[in-house]
């Protein structure tokens, strides 16, 4: 009995040590992989997290592109006539008809101006085409821009316009006006069809050609431009 007693006791103290042995074990085993706070690896692991897609160079040049310049005037001067950008497109070649002069301008490279070939649209007189940089078969087109007066249409004068990001001012033989009545350069000289008010030299009649202030209508030809501008009779 006494040995049967010793054995039974020897089995208890064995089973006993086996559960606390396995208790630590698994007490000390780790439930989940470690994470560190903001780590790739634990992004990585959250459901449905994607890596977001890196942008290309030329993802961020379109996006940049896309996103400038509405704010930026883009002009051409076309024998002397101001032409707003009115965007690439694809037009039907044989409604083009090539200009004889060249229109110089850098457009909106870093290039100096150059001597560029644009052709004017049949269906509308108002509206030339330079070939642009990008597909074959597009154009920069661009509209002329026009008021009239007594029924007639005056072009706005940009001939020193040889780039984007420059707005058609006055001519060099006239000086920038000091106030808003045109003085000391121009007089009063009327109105346009408009109702917008039309400055002359002393002495000059406004049918051969006159200036106007910068104008804060948004539906004036010229709005936005911060700068006198000088209408001639469209050619």
């Amino acid at each position: 009995p006494r040995a049967g007693m010793a054995a039974a006791a020897l089995a208890s103290v064995a089973f006993a040590l086996l559960l606390s042995l396995e208790g630590f074990r698994v007490l000390r085993a780790p439930t989940s992989a470690p994470r560190v706070a903001g780590s790739p690896a634990t992004e990585l692991a959250s459901p449905g997290y994607a890596p977001p897609a890196e942008k290309s160079a030329d993802s961020l040049t379109a996006a940049t592109a896309s996103s400038s310049p509405a704010s930026t005037p883009r002009f051409i001067a076309v024998a002397e006539e101001a032409y707003a950008w009115l965007g690439v497109r694809s037009p039907d070649s044989a409604s083009l008809t090539p200009l004889d002069a060249k229109v110089t301008s850098s457009l909106g490279s870093a290039e100096p101006p150059a001597p560029r070939d644009a052709w004017r649209s049949s269906t509308d007189p108002d509206i030339v085409f330079l070939r642009s940089g990008e597909a074959s078969g597009t154009y920069e087109a661009f509209k002329r821009v026009v008021r009239t007066f007594k029924g007639k249409p005056y072009a706005m004068w940009a001939g020193d316009v040889t780039a984007f990001g420059l707005w058609p001012a006055l001519p060099p033989q006239y000086a920038q006006p000091s106030s808003a009545d045109g003085s000391p350069t121009f007089v009063a000289a009327g109105k346009d069809d408009s109702g917008l008010d039309i400055f002359a030299p002393p002495g000059a009649s406004p049918e051969a050609g006159f200036a106007i202030g910068p104008s804060g209508n948004a539906g004036d030809p010229a709005a936005g431009d911060p700068n006198w501008t000088w209408w001639l009779p469209a050619r």
